[in-house]
């Protein structure tokens, strides 16, 4: 049952991503997917990519959040 949940939620990841792919994406989306590990990505590297392109870190972790992305190893709460 666990393995079957865990495959649907795979699944979801990768159609939220595939459709913003195939929509056209922005900087900020591009960023993220290149830093994104099979749909993970981690407090520091979020971080990064907000510093990188001059974005406050709540707006980055929006569009991580609209990505399906899980933000992992949050230690300041920032992407919550």
């Amino acid at each position: 049952m666990i393995d079957s949940i865990n495959s649907a939620i795979k699944g979801l990841r990768k159609y939220k991503l595939w459709h913003a792919f195939s929509h056209g994406m922005s900087e900020l989306q591009d960023e993220i997917l290149n830093a994104s590990n099979d749909g993970d990505i981690n407090c520091a590297q979020a971080l990064a990519i907000s510093k990188k392109l001059g974005i406050i870190p709540k707006e980055v972790g929006a569009e991580i959040d609209k990505l399906g992305i899980k933000i992992h190893n949050c230690q300041l709460g920032c992407f919550q």
